[in-house]
């Protein structure tokens, strides 16, 4: 029984998620049209790693720096990161951080959503050998502020 709920529950935030990214991705196309953003997919349907297009460079980051704040703060704590709710037990992985990550992921887009309104350019980024797409030191130093202080906003 406990495994149906959880898959149902699954399913609902799959739904979710999938009407959320459609909007958000209108936002990002509206304020930054030429770096043209189609997704957090891409052609494999995986989940995009080496970013393609500057705003995934710039989600990457953030989720990555948004699992360090979360995974401190659970070791802090003295919780087993590899025991999670939701997301599966993967060696690799560390499922109560992707859990309680979830909550917090709107810090991280409404964090780029501003960035991207001080009009970042294509200069602000890299493009590596392998044509992905990474953030300028500078870039990144904007994009930590912007977490920091959104962060620290009361909600």
């Amino acid at each position: 029984m406990g495994y149906d709920i959880i898959n149902n529950l699954m399913i609902y935030e799959g739904r979710i998620a999938s009407a959320y990214w459609s909007e958000l991705t209108k936002i990002f196309n509206s304020l930054a049209k030429d770096f043209r953003f189609e997704g957090r997919k891409n052609l494999s349907y995986s989940w995009n790693m080496n970013a393609y297009d500057p705003i995934n460079a710039l989600l990457n980051h953030g989720y990555a720096i948004l699992e360090s704040i979360i995974k401190k703060d659970i070791n802090t704590i003295g919780l087993d990161v590899s025991i999670g709710y939701l997301h599966e037990v993967d060696h690799s992985k560390h499922p109560l951080v992707y859990d309680l990550q979830e909550l917090f992921r709107y810090v991280v887009d409404y964090s780029v959503i501003e960035l991207l309104e001080t009009k970042l350019k294509k200069s602000d980024f890299i493009t590596t050998e392998n044509y992905h797409i990474r953030l300028k030191p500078n870039t990144a130093k904007l994009l930590i502020e912007k977490i920091k202080d959104n962060f620290n906003q009361r909600y």
